[in-house]
């Protein structure tokens, strides 16, 4: 339900508000029961059922926006691999381009044309080429290598312009094909499976409280709660930046330990746009969601999360600053987002400042989320270590632990932009 109410815009659930994006907890009289802890209106961290995955989204959820969107929806999966990920089967592209430039010949109807992209040509193919004096169609009779014996279609062999020239990297539109009356087969078409990975990386952090920092009086109600707090914060943040900038490997440290890290969801996004223009205007903006959208099948509405100096540069263009200062704002799934309508389609944007810095603040990625999978090999959870009993330090100390790695499926429906002036 979360995701179709993305993916149709619909009303969300309201979001817990509180100073500075931290989650706050609120009182209620009279002894501490069973009934009060499984109250779902108490915020503090329900101490029965450990329900920390909701904690988490609910500590901060816009500061890193890829955590808390792939904890909401719900795309997650058990694994019982550190290696995963999944199997893809392409679909035959329908575009091609002219390999070199054909001369124009008023010999006959017929001609070679070579292309760019030979496996997506079968005899009995029919096909249309953008040129400088409109569409032309052909018919392909037969394929040698790169090199298409093809029919013109649409003239007649006495017609003055036959076969006219055809410029280098034409665009070519692959169409259905044409059969003879008695063909009673074609050519199959297969297409090979392909693979693609990602490790599980486990990410951990430690919560410790010495027994006489407990004990001692102090200013400021500054406890094991709040100590905690901080800490899950930390490591939401930490984990928000490999989901985004992590590189997959496998190799053996200085300790002799196999240690595996995740690729992040720049490092699996193959489209990238790169913008050139000094100043970002409404023909760029256009062309640049035309890039986004078009051509794949992905949702109508998908989420760019941007930094601060890209942020800057689509300011420019007219329509988003209306829109920006309209403040249509909305918040889904946790995140708190900026609807920006384009000719193409809608985006949600973020500007996720904590998160694209350094060079990256000239980056963004556009996501469809429904796409983005969570493989999860140790589900998140908290342990606590008794190490006072055990005569190791006087603390109380607690560790929280997650084994995990995002894996982004159906690949041409996501994008990365990349400012480079």
């Amino acid at each position: 339900m979360k995701l179709e109410r993305f993916l149709n815009g619909g009303v969300n659930r309201g979001m817990l508000m509180a100073t500075a994006g931290v989650a706050v907890g609120s009182g209620a009289d009279g002894p501490a029961t069973v009934e009060n802890a499984k109250d779902p209106n108490v915020v503090e961290e329900n101490y029965l059922h450990n329900d920390l995955e909701k904690k988490l989204v609910l500590i901060a959820p816009s500061s890193t926006p890829i955590d808390t969107i792939t904890r909401e929806i719900g795309n997650s999966r058990k694994t019982t691999s550190i290696e995963t990920g999944g199997w893809e089967i392409a679909v035959r592209d329908i575009e091609d381009t002219v390999d070199g430039a054909v001369s124009a010949s008023n010999a006959g109807i017929t001609g070679v044309i070579a292309v760019d992209k030979p496996a997506l040509w079968q005899p009995g193919d029919t096909m249309c080429i953008s040129t400088a004096s409109g569409l032309l169609y052909y018919y392909v009779d037969s394929k040698n290598g790169a090199n298409l014996n093809v029919t013109r279609i649409g003239v007649k062999a006495t017609d003055a312009n036959k076969f006219p020239a055809i410029a280098d990297e034409s665009a070519i539109i692959r169409m259905s094909k044409a059969m003879p009356e008695l063909a009673a087969q074609t050519i199959p078409v297969y297409q090979t499976p392909a693979s693609r990975t990602n490790y599980c990386q486990i990410h951990m952090a430690q919560v410790e409280e010495s027994v006489i920092h407990a004990l001692h009086m102090k200013e400021v109600p500054y406890d094991y709660a709040t100590i905690k707090e901080q800490t899950i914060f930390d490591l939401k943040w930490r984990m928000e930046m490999s989901n985004l900038w992590g590189k997959k490997d496998s190799f053996i440290n200085a300790a002799g330990d196999r240690i595996y890290t995740s690729d992040g969801l720049w490092n699996q996004i193959d489209n990238q746009v790169t913008l050139t223009s000094a100043t970002m205007g409404t023909p760029e903006w256009i062309s640049l969601t035309k890039d986004i959208f078009d051509g794949n099948n992905g949702a109508e509405r998908r989420i760019a999360i941007v930094g601060a100096d890209l942020m800057a540069y689509w300011a420019n263009v007219p329509s988003i600053q209306k829109q920006l200062e309209a403040q249509n704002v909305e918040v889904v799934l946790g995140v708190k987002f900026n609807r920006v309508i384009t000719n193409f389609g809608e985006l949600l944007v973020k500007c996720a400042s904590n998160t694209f810095v350094g060079e990256h603040k000239k980056k963004g990625i556009i996501i469809d989320p429904s796409y983005i999978r969570k493989d999860v090999y140790e589900a998140l959870s908290t342990t606590p270590l008794d190490l006072d009993a055990t005569g190791q330090r006087r603390v109380k100390a607690e560790r929280l632990l997650e084994n995990y790695c995002l894996y982004v499926e159906n690949q041409p429906v996501h994008s990365k932009v990349v400012l480079s002036v």
